[in-house]
């Protein structure tokens, strides 16, 4: 099945991509996009590897904004300091984020999202934005949302998500990982607690639809920030959600563990 990606508003250039499927009423489709420094290609095939290894259905669409991602161990040293150019960035994207949403919701009956990072903030500022236009409705397609590592103020996920995730009842699943280096570096840099950093205490919601898993256990990814893409664990858990739809007490190795606000779960070995 082809991926799906939409370059049309980002400056990374890519060798080659494809349009959004314009047929209406498709199934089932999974909208996605990556976190910062990822060039265009890199989040391409990281998708694309993601997608077969948990064995998504439909089609799956990746939007890619201007994150200015660099391949090199020298680079790699640098990216602290191409944070805050990817920020900016991504606040100029949410608007085309927002229309490639929208566009993906109307052709699909039903939608799953993926996001990572940075744009993980990018998708839920999108779905704030749909939420307050005559696009509504459409979110009343949105059926599972995977949020990994979202690196966002706390204040502003429950100001900009909640309003729209109580009202279409969506279930959401939040990642984090205690080995996750770069929500402790972006806590450093910004100042404030992150929704996907636990470093100032995991974050639990009180909207019973939104978990959060911990899944420092088994995370043994790139600086703690990329478990969706290396840990088998964890893709072995999004598949039994995503695609198996198994509900969050019957996965397997997920324990409860008991929170002021509520519960969250641990992936176990």
């Amino acid at each position: 099945e082809p991926v799906y990606v939409d370059a049309s508003k980002s400056k990374d250039k890519l060798s080659s991509f494809y349009p959004l499927p314009v047929a209406e009423g498709a199934r089932h489709g999974t909208w996605s996009t990556h976190g910062y420094n990822n060039a265009g290609a890199y989040a391409i095939k990281r998708f694309s590897s993601l997608k077969r290894h948990i064995e998504l259905s439909g089609n799956l669409h990746v939007h890619v904004w201007p994150s200015h991602g660099w391949e090199g161990a020298i680079w790699e040293k640098l990216t602290a300091l191409l944070y805050q150019w990817d920020a900016s960035n991504l606040e100029q994207s949410v608007e085309a984020i927002r229309e490639s949403l929208v566009e993906f919701l109307k052709t699909h009956l039903t939608v799953d999202a993926i996001t990572s990072s940075m744009g993980a903030r990018g998708f839920v500022l999108a779905v704030d934005l749909i939420y307050k236009s005559q696009d509504k409705a459409l979110l009343a397609r949105l059926r599972n949302v995977l949020l990994a590592t979202p690196d966002q103020r706390v204040p502003e996920f429950e100001q900009r998500y909640l309003p729209a995730a109580r009202a279409f009842q969506f279930h959401t699943t939040i990642l984090v990982s205690k080995q996750d280096l770069a929500m402790k570096g972006s806590e450093w840099w910004n100042g404030d607690r992150r929704v996907g950093s636990t470093s100032k205490g995991i974050y639990v919601s009180r909207h019973p639809r939104i978990q959060t898993v911990d899944i420092s256990d088994v995370d043994d990814s790139t600086n703690g920030h990329a478990g969706m893409f290396e840990a088998r664990a964890v893709q072995t858990a999004i598949r039994e959600w995503l695609v198996e739809q198994k509900p969050i007490g019957r996965r397997y190795k997920h324990s409860e563990h008991r929170h002021p606000n509520g519960r969250y779960w641990r992936l176990e070995r």
